[in-house]
């Protein structure tokens, strides 16, 4: 299919086949360039013992990769609009395969912190291009299943990173450098799926330069305490994943790679089923929740460690793990709440950025406190923070009310359906027409925002709001749900608090609002 047939609509037959194909080479692509970037884990025992270094040393490691990740995230989110996804994808994958032949060659630690920087760029130079890419080829257009794909795969690849790597180190000639080459061999596939995409995929025009995210000032504060939490969630994911080997050394009085990788990486991928499991879960429950399990992870750390228990120190890893990802998902899923349409881009990117550059900084500083004062006295610290993050979600509600009722309403009509509509068919394109009072625009739309939030809390995606070129008082809401029977279930969550919202937006009307529902036609 050609830049120009992909342009113009096609029939679903016609664009299945290659939207099917182009989707599993990026899922492909994501999965094996993230299992690669945490295929150190398992090695950084051998590493302290041959390069002697220290713990500090071990997690500056991480602590440079995340601050790569930073800067290329800065530089190549606004390249990937530009240029298209397909060369920054390309390039990406290259520079990853760089990045694992630096760590395989590796003799001294010089060596260790360039291929982690290297890795670093890599993975902020496509991660941004890989996750939008996967939602534009979604076969059936679901982008909200995409995201939910996207960010699950995320996750369990960064957990499956460290057993590959353990079990190559134990079992495998070259254990140092094996887990790397076979990286490299399993980025070329990669590298050909990139190559197949449409070179137009993602290209939006323009000229590019380096740009700061901007941060809508209405929603800082909300913004900033969600962001607290994911910098938290990261932290203390790169704080096991850098210390827990030798944790694992101690409590089985001896190091078996294979098991060193697994305890790492099994926090990560508890993290990956915790967030499937709670899919439903809200933003404020899924923190808070997190939270708790990453404090209740943290404090069993410290007691494994002092007491040496291999059967405390893996449930410590494994609550820690589901608190790291519920915390994560209601973190990012708070941003995605607040974030205006219009300027939904530049604040994830910024979201991004002050988690990956948070979490790098605080990784060294509990390196630098475990160097002077010893793990236990650093996983305090790091619990302090999160038990201080955790008092700073209590002030957090849906609605700047003090007491919003989140009852079910259930006030939304049933739709009248056509013959013949299943439950999955989607997605589904709801619109609702309002014909606004003229001096009462401005706080129309002001009101929509804040309605937007609530459609997106319930399962809405790719909310926005249109007017009438020809007649500006006619103002088109619009956003998409995954099936007819998710769009039903939305029905099933609008709460009293949203019923109070839709009626203050009535107020400003001139006449009722015209709501209309559309499925994808197949």
């Amino acid at each position: 299919m050609t830049d120009a047939q992909l342009a113009r609509p096609q029939p679903p037959a016609a664009r299945a086949a290659p939207g099917r194909i182009w989707f599993a080479g990026l899922g492909y692509a994501l999965v094996v360039l993230l299992t690669g970037t945490n295929l150190a884990t398992p090695l950084y025992a051998a590493y302290e013992h041959v390069f002697r270094l220290s713990a500090l040393d071990v997690t500056l490691l991480v602590a440079v990769y995340a601050a790569a990740v930073m800067v290329a995230l800065l530089a190549c989110g606004p390249l990937s609009d530009t240029a298209g996804y397909r060369p920054v994808l390309a390039a990406g994958l290259v520079t990853a395969a760089g990045g694992a032949a630096l760590l395989a060659a590796a003799s001294g630690p010089a060596w260790l912190y360039a291929g982690r920087a290297v890795q670093g760029l890599a993975v902020g130079t496509c991660s941004g291009a890989l996750t939008a890419g996967l939602v534009l080829t979604e076969p059936r257009g679901r982008q909200a299943r995409a995201s939910f794909l996207a960010a699950t795969a995320t996750t369990a690849a960064c957990g499956a990173g460290p057993v590959l790597a353990g079990a190559l180190a134990q079992y495998a000639p070259h254990p140092r450098s094996l887990s790397y080459l076979v990286e490299i061999g399993l980025l070329i596939p990669a590298l050909a799926a990139v190559l197949m995409l449409p070179a137009g995929l993602g290209r939006t025009g323009g000229r590019w330069r380096p740009r700061w995210p901007r941060l809508p000032a209405a929603h800082r504060p909300m913004f900033l305490r969600a962001a607290l939490v994911s910098v938290l969630a990261w932290a203390v994911a790169y704080v096991v994943l850098a210390l827990v080997p030798s944790y694992t050394a101690t409590a089985l009085g001896g190091s078996n790679l294979l098991v060193d990788g697994t305890a790492a990486g099994s926090l990560l991928l508890v993290a990956a089923a915790a967030q499937a499991c709670a899919r439903s879960w809200g933003a404020d429950r899924a923190q808070a929740s997190g939270l708790a399990g990453l404090i209740a992870g943290l404090a069993g750390l410290i007691a494994a460690g002092a007491g040496g228990s291999a059967a405390l120190l893996f449930g410590a890893i494994a609550v820690a793990g589901a608190g790291q990802g519920l915390a994560f998902m209601g973190s990012i899923r708070r941003v995605n709440e607040i974030a205006p349409a219009s300027q939904r881009a530049g604040t994830v990117a910024m979201f991004y950025v002050l988690t990956y550059g948070g979490s790098g900084l605080v990784t060294a500083a509990v390196g630098l406190l475990a160097t002077h004062l010893g793990l236990p006295a650093a996983h305090y610290v790091a619990g302090a923070g999160a038990l201080l993050a955790m008092f700073l979600t209590r002030g957090w509600h849906l609605h700047s009310g003090p007491a919003a009722d989140l009852t079910p309403s259930m006030h939304w009509p049933e739709p009248v359906l056509a013959a013949g509509v299943a439950q999955d068919a989607g997605p589904v394109l709801v619109t609702v027409e309002y014909q606004v009072v003229p001096q009462q625009r401005a706080a129309l739309l002001a009101a929509l925002e804040d309605l937007g939030r609530e459609r997106r809390r319930d399962g809405a995606y790719a909310w926005t709001v249109f007017q009438n070129a020809s007649a500006p008082d006619t103002i088109l809401e619009t956003f998409l749900v995954d099936s007819w029977l998710e769009h039903r279930r939305q029905h099933q969550r609008v709460t009293q608090a949203d019923r109070v919202l839709e009626e203050s937006v009535r107020h400003l009307l001139s006449a009722a609002p015209r709501v209309t529902h559309y499925v994808a036609a197949r």
